[in-house]
């Protein structure tokens, strides 16, 4: 995975003075002059293959690494240098390769000062065996030397391995894409304990209580309790004919009802099912359910409580290729499951519906899009993501692919302190593959979401391999974002983004940036960004950006607002120190944004942001965005408010 640990300071660019025409006086910062451009550090491509010794069981660990060593620089402190890593890692035993994994990415800091990179007790998981090892990095001058050493492995925690799942095990399909930030100390922190078996009738869902929202509210997620239900007549299609609660005939008689309606009642946590031939297969009550993979056209999986199995076996909780799917109304919880939803690179599928279930409790990925097309993901509640084994990262949804919409999304309390490898965690991020072909990305539009406390980013877009336009084209609006990253939003090399009427706040201890553009990559700075009607807040007055985007990126900036809230400190510190309370759902998070006096227009009027608004970008662009965050209508043409909620 491609995420930054720190943003390249390569330009001091503020656009302060141009993004502040709409707040009063007291809320903007000093004026602070543009600093001349610096260039961009020089890079050190390095290419490498290291092996630990073979360890008394006959295992040994190979990574070919791909390693370019940058320094940054840091005015005001020490420099540190980083190592961007793209590598591939092999297990042999006795000499044969027992696991090859998927290419990963990682990025790895020197201390301040320094030179030097540790990973003690890192893990890989494949072959049937759980292995740590200790990775450790040194840069002198030009040169990386790694070096893997103290390989231990065991048999993975019920895992049976046989020469099958090692052969599967080898596969592309099977293995796993990302890489972890490393843990800061100097082992691993202990695992928190595996949250109980949920009941599969416990509710999960969320409603959105704005009050300025609409009625029926939005309800994020679902309760996983089967049908009917009292909004979904279609839900009432379960019958005794067509009800079936013997796990050893539920196979068949999905096999045997093309484009029917088969619906199952009561608990099969260890039943995996396949769905090939355009049926709807829905829960008549609570119904838990081990893993589901649908294929073909026009499946409908609805209503089920999916659990997953050991960690990696499966890999999905839910898996489709094809086209015209619908998997809505799901409860996708298990410590084992790496993906929650997600589909393969090679048939990802198309025009596929990702709607109203609720992702919880999952070791790494909420929605894993690996391409694809038209793929609608909206009204999910995604929360309480944590990774209790493995070195991944903990992303709420990664994706490529082209013409996908996210909207109206509940993403919240993602703490990769939680964790057991301080991963990184974001809401949304997407990165051009490091080899294997291009992995394309394009016209994706993000609106309307809820992106709320989590310790990396609401959304990042990396075009950071080479010179190419792989990821293109992204439309952000009407999102609120509060996180606690380096920066809230982060484009590198990226052409062609337009955001619109979201409200973006950054309030983490390290945090530098709201809205970051100016990180370096092969494929030079993101051009042609377009930025209006934007909230952007920040935790205080210091050197922290609001833009960083170098000279002649931006095409647009046009009634954006900019602000300084203490209070979102304040806020962070709860979220960062409190590791077990993570709830479906936080009524204050749909009204609180919009309460404060330094928010938008609080008790006092002392922010107003209404009608003091531009027609939106996107709108002319790709239309729609009729309603605001909350589901209020928003006004057409001229005057819309600032920010993603339709005020009246």
């Amino acid at each position: 995975m491609r995420h930054v640990i720190r943003p390249l300071t390569i330009a001091s660019v503020l656009l302060a003075a141009a993004l502040g025409a709409a707040g009063p006086a007291a809320a903007q910062p000093p004026a602070t002059p543009q600093a001349a451009a610096q260039p961009p550090a020089t890079p050190h491509p390095i290419a490498t293959t290291e092996c630990t010794p073979v360890n008394a069981a006959g295992y040994q660990l190979c990574s070919t690494d791909k390693v370019t060593a940058r320094p940054v620089p840091t005015p005001g402190a020490q420099p540190f240098t980083r190592l961007e890593l793209t590598f591939v890692r092999e297990l042999r035993h006795n000499g044969a390769v027992a696991y090859r994994a998927e290419e990963q990415h990682l990025e790895l800091d020197t201390k301040p000062g320094g030179q030097d990179v540790a990973r003690p007790g890192a893990m890989f998981i494949g072959g049937g065996v759980t292995c740590t090892y200790d990775d450790s990095s040194t840069v002198t001058g030009n040169t990386v030397r790694r070096q893997l050493s103290n390989l231990a492995c065991a048999p993975e925690v019920n895992a049976t391995p046989t020469a099958t799942t090692a052969a599967a095990a080898g596969t592309a399909s099977a293995s796993v894409n990302g890489a972890a930030k490393p843990s800061p100390s100097p082992s691993p922190s202990p695992s928190p304990s595996p949250s109980p078996s949920p009941s599969p009738s416990s509710d999960y869902s969320a409603v959105d209580s704005a009050p300025n929202g609409v009625t029926p509210p939005i309800v994020y997620g679902a309760k996983g309790d089967g049908s009917p239900k009292a909004n979904d007549p279609t839900t009432t299609d379960c019958t005794a004919t067509n009800t079936f609660s013997d796990a050893a005939v539920l196979q068949s008689k999905i096999d045997a009802a093309p484009g029917a309606t088969v619906c199952i009642s009561g608990d099969h946590p260890t039943t995996a099912l396949t769905i090939s031939n355009g049926a709807t297969v829905r829960a008549k009550g609570p119904s838990q359910i081990k893993n589901v993979v649908l294929s073909g056209s026009n499946a409908t999986l609805d209503g089920f409580t999916v659990v997953g199995g050991t960690l990696t076996n499966p890999f999905y909780a839910i898996k489709f290729s094809g086209t015209g799917h619908k998997i809505i109304n799901n409860v996708i919880r298990g410590r084992g499951i790496y993906y929650a939803i997600g589909c393969e690179q090679l048939n990802c599928g198309s025009n596929v519906t990702i709607a109203s279930n609720t992702i919880t409790n999952v070791n790494n990925f909420g929605i894993y899009l690996w391409g694809g097309d038209h793929i609608t993901v909206e009204k999910n509640n995604i929360f309480d993501l944590y990774q209790t084994s493995g070195t991944d990262d903990v992303d709420a949804m990664r994706a490529w692919g082209n013409f996908h919409v996210i909207r109206n999304n509940y993403i919240h309390d993602i703490n990769a302190t939680k964790s057991t490898n301080a991963p990184h965690s974001d809401c949304y991020q997407t990165y051009q593959a490091g080899s294997g072909g291009a992995r394309l990305s394009s016209d994706i539009t993000f609106e309307n979401n809820y992106c709320v406390r989590v310790t990396g980013q609401c959304f990042i877009a990396q075009n950071d391999q080479r010179a190419a336009n792989e990821l293109q084209k992204f439309t952000l609006r009407g999102n609120v974002c509060e996180t606690y990253g380096w920066q809230v939003i982060e484009f590198d090399g990226v052409p062609d983004i337009t955001l619109d009427n979201n409200y973006v706040t950054g309030a983490g201890a390290k945090f530098t940036t709201v809205l970051n553009f100016a990180n370096s990559s092969p494929n030079g700075f993101s051009k042609n960004v377009k930025l209006r009607n934007n909230v952007l807040v920040r935790g205080n007055n210091s050197t922290q950006r609001y833009v960083d985007m170098p000279t002649g990126g931006q095409t647009d900036n046009t009634a954006n607002l900019q602000l300084v809230d203490t209070a979102a400190t304040t806020t962070y510190g709860n979220f960062i120190n409190n590791k077990n309370s993570f709830p479906p759902v936080n009524a204050k998070d749909f009204s609180s944004y919009r309460s404060s006096a330094t928010h938008l227009n609080g008790a006092d009027n002392t922010v107003n942001v209404v009608d003091k608004g531009q027609t939106p970008n996107s709108v002319t662009a790709i239309g729609g965005f009729t309603t605001d965050v909350d589901g209020a209508a928003r006004k057409q043409g001229l005057d819309y408010d600032i920010g993603p909620f339709e005020i009246k």
